[in-house]
């Protein structure tokens, strides 16, 4: 099925699900996207890759995961762990300095 916008998608999927507009766009954002400073965090380690031509494939084959696990943090399904954020920006070369800076992020950790 084609849809020309997202509240035309929205409202089919909520009737589908026998939700309301409002929590079919909640669920919708749960289920898709990382809350915005991780992503950001995650957006910063994707265009470092891109920039030394590196595929999906090469970095997961660096960091000895799944090409899979790689596919999914970049695209926002799943969180990635401290650890792996760190190592992510070890096999890229690139220090904790280039990520986003704490206190440019908004909200608590907590």
């Amino acid at each position: 099925m084609d849809f020309n916008d997202i509240e035309q998608r929205n409202s089919y999927f909520a009737s589908k699900l026998g939700a309301d507009l409002a929590e079919a766009k909640q669920i919708q954002q749960q289920r898709y996207h990382l809350f915005d400073d991780e992503r950001a965090i995650v957006l910063t380690l994707i265009d470092e890759r891109k920039k030394r031509h590196l595929t999906q494939s090469q970095l997961a084959k660096d960091l000895g995961c799944a090409r899979e696990t790689i596919i999914r943090i970049e695209a926002g399904k799943q969180s990635p762990s401290l650890r792996m954020l760190l190592e992510m920006a070890k096999a890229l070369g690139i220090g904790v300095s280039l990520l986003p800076r704490p206190d440019a992020l908004e909200g608590s950790a907590c």
